[in-house]
């Protein structure tokens, strides 16, 4: 249905947030700055690009494409 957990691999690509749960977004926004901040490039490198890999996927051009085959497929 197009929501990040369709997409988001916790820890991977992202990372989720409980809202509401101020201890967990601490600890998430820990995680990500002592990634970034600790000189772990290459985990760092990793999230960014799995997270990059899987943005692609909500392009809107792939999804034009697809419903431009709906719609002819209707004619």
């Amino acid at each position: 249905a197009g929501g990040a957990k369709e997409y988001i691999v916790e820890g991977n690509n992202g990372f989720f947030i409980e809202p509401y749960e101020p201890r967990i977004v601490y600890n998430k926004l820990k995680i990500i700055s002592d990634l970034y901040y600790t000189k772990n490039e290459t985990q760092w490198l990793n999230i960014c690009r799995a997270s990059f890999e899987a943005g692609k996927s909500l392009d809107i051009l792939p999804m034009i494409e697809k419903y431009k085959k709906i719609f002819e497929s209707l004619k």
